[in-house]
């Protein structure tokens, strides 16, 4: 890792030590490459107030480690629809029942991607297949959105054009949020901030986004389900090498 981010280091490890972590990865990309890759504990759901490595040591952490991330793959989704919008073979205010006969809500692509169809849950039960079909990685989290942040191009390869790139990280709906209870910023597919970052966490404490003002990219992914307190402070260490 570049020398400048020991201190995302230190904060990481710090994490470990301090018992607020049990098994996670951290990639970050600055100005179009990766400056710090880091994995640490057990891929284990190790029980809180566990000490690891101690528990869990058996089964550690891997760089090919795949994790429940929760709602952070939600843009990795809307990315694989927005392929088809690039490409014209879907419309984003088309109705989505054009596209999916099934599909009753009264709502366009457009409103699904920017969370304003009105449909707050999943329905229920799901079957197990669904629940068990989950991965993603640190390091590919952070690559994804490296490519988002330089426009569409990843690895000299276009994935996407400028113009959606600029429209799927657009703000498409700013206001109340009546199932979170908060005010929220929606991209497609995407949450937004006011420093101009966009992105997504998930419940329990992973995360990934683009910050095209400082020029980085983040992605979090943790086994253990807690706050988002530790990507606070790994974010507060960064800002400070920047």
């Amino acid at each position: 890792m570049h020398a400048r981010f020991a201190p995302v280091r230190d904060c990481f490890h710090d994490l470990f030590s301090a018992g607020r972590e049990t098994g996670a990865a951290l990639t970050i990309w600055y100005d179009g490459r990766p400056v710090v890759d880091l994995i640490g504990g057990s891929r284990s759901a190790v029980p809180v107030g566990a000490v690891v490595p101690a528990v869990g040591a058996d089964d550690p952490w891997r760089p090919d480690t795949l994790v429940n991330v929760y709602s952070v793959g939600k843009p990795v989704v809307a990315l694989c629809l927005l392929t088809l919008v690039d490409r014209g073979l879907v419309d984003l205010d088309a109705a989505v029942s054009a596209y999916w006969p099934g599909f009753r809500a009264p709502a366009t692509v457009r409103q699904v991607l920017s969370h304003t169809a009105g449909l707050p849950a999943f329905p229920v039960p799901r079957p197990a297949e669904a629940v068990a079909d989950w991965h993603a990685t640190a390091p590919a989290l952070a690559r994804l959105y490296a490519g988002l942040l330089a426009g569409g191009t990843l690895d000299g390869v276009r994935l996407f054009s400028p113009e959606l790139v600029a429209e799927a990280t657009r703000v498409q709906y700013a206001g109340p949020d009546l199932v979170l209870d908060r005010p929220a910023y929606w991209t497609l597919g995407m949450g937004w901030e006011p420093d101009g970052s966009w992105g997504m966490g998930g419940i329990g404490g992973s995360s990934a986004w683009a910050d095209p003002e400082r020029g980085y990219t983040f992605a979090y992914a943790t086994a253990r389900l807690a706050d988002h307190d530790r990507v606070e402070d790994l974010v507060a260490a960064l800002h400070a090498c920047l």
